[in-house]
């Protein structure tokens, strides 16, 4: 069987491009789209706006397997469905590997037999904090 990856947002944020890296189905759950939607439409920074209008245009312009079903795994006592959580379930539900660089998702994703990976290929230096330049 060949291998998937449901996305989080967080990767589609950083790198996009991710969706044609990746060797296998790539899934993306409707709630990733929801949360890229409101990133566009909220009061964030114009980077982070422009960040989510690049990642919707990849998934639209990708192929990629849109998943909207209800996750039918049963979360541990005490987790709600909220979006990682329900995320999470939905990997089990499909036996698929998270890509996330969330870190509390990954610790979430180990408590409950979900593999995850991470992705590296973004240099977050280009567009986090600053840099002294010397112009002459």
């Amino acid at each position: 069987m060949a291998k998937r990856f449901l996305i989080d947002t967080n990767v589609l944020l950083d790198n996009p491009n991710i969706i044609n890296t990746l060797d296998g189905e790539v899934i993306i759950h409707s709630i990733v789209c929801e949360e890229i939607d409101n990133i566009i439409h909220s009061d964030r920074s114009e980077d982070a706006k422009y960040r989510a209008r690049q990642a919707r245009n990849f998934i639209k312009s990708s192929n990629v397997v849109f998943n909207t079903r209800t996750p039918s795994f049963s979360l541990p006592m005490g987790w709600d469905y909220k979006n990682d959580n329900s995320i999470l379930a939905l990997c089990k539900d499909l036996d698929a590997m998270l890509c996330t660089n969330d870190l509390a998702m990954q610790i979430k994703a180990d408590s409950i037999g979900v593999e995850w990976i991470e992705d590296k290929i973004f240099e977050h230096e280009e567009t986090c904090g600053w840099k002294e330049v010397l112009m002459t």
